[in-house]
């Protein structure tokens, strides 16, 4: 993220960000089931096992570009707001990678294959965050939008409100001493041209750091 300021609550934002996963995505079930996965041609095969691999290494993987004008109408050590509003493109690969769209009404575990997805519209980025009790305590809020205008496939028969994309993260540090940190994540994410459905994640996180020089401003 590059921030450039006219004054210092105005300025112009230029960001890219990389997203992706390390591990593969599994979908385990303790006894063997059934899946029917719908192909990218149209074909059903049915498989039988207890696992299944949905997502390879580093897939899917997701860049977002983006530029516009940022607004800090508060800029405070306890309390930060941001909002960004700009032009974005975002470029989903993952191609051939699977993911779960299932009917509770059948008794198989419904899959499709995902493809890669291209998409240019207008994002949204507003932040909340800062520190408290002398820096022991530090907290971020922050809500992503993003409504593509223009999106290639567009197969999904989705109108242009049902294909905004949403991404809100909530997080609490708790800096025990000065190396070590306790934290709490919670993200909750919906990209239609991935899955359609909500993705909720929580997270508890240990963070030790060390600083090999200080640095005293005089």
């Amino acid at each position: 993220m590059y921030l450039y300021y006219f004054y210092n609550w105005f300025g112009l934002y230029g960001r890219f960000a990389l997203n992706t996963h390390i591990l593969p995505g599994l979908n385990v079930s303790p006894e063997q089931v059934t899946y029917a996965l719908t192909r990218a041609n149209g074909n059903i095969d049915s498989l039988l096992d207890k696992k299944i691999v949905l997502t390879d290494p580093f897939q899917p993987l997701t860049l977002k570009e983006g530029l516009g004008p940022f607004f800090r109408p508060v800029a405070q050590e306890p309390v930060n707001l941001e909002f960004m509003l700009g032009l974005s493109f975002w470029q989903t690969f993952d191609e051939g990678q699977l993911a779960l769209k299932d009917d509770s009404g059948t008794s198989e575990i419904e899959l499709v294959t995902l493809q890669n997805v291209y998409q240019l519209g207008a994002e949204s980025i507003n932040r909340l965050w800062g520190e408290l009790w002398e820096k022991r305590i530090s907290y971020l809020a922050a809500a992503e939008l993003m409504i593509p205008y223009y999106m290639t496939p567009d197969d999904s028969g989705l109108s242009t409100g049902e294909k905004l994309n949403v991404k809100i993260n909530g997080r609490i540090d708790f800096h025990l001493v000065e190396w070590f940190a306790l934290s709490y994540e919670l993200k909750a994410t919906r990209e239609p041209q991935v899955l359609v459905d909500w993705q909720i994640q929580n997270s508890i996180l240990m963070t030790l750091s060390y600083s090999l020089y200080k640095f005293k401003a005089y």
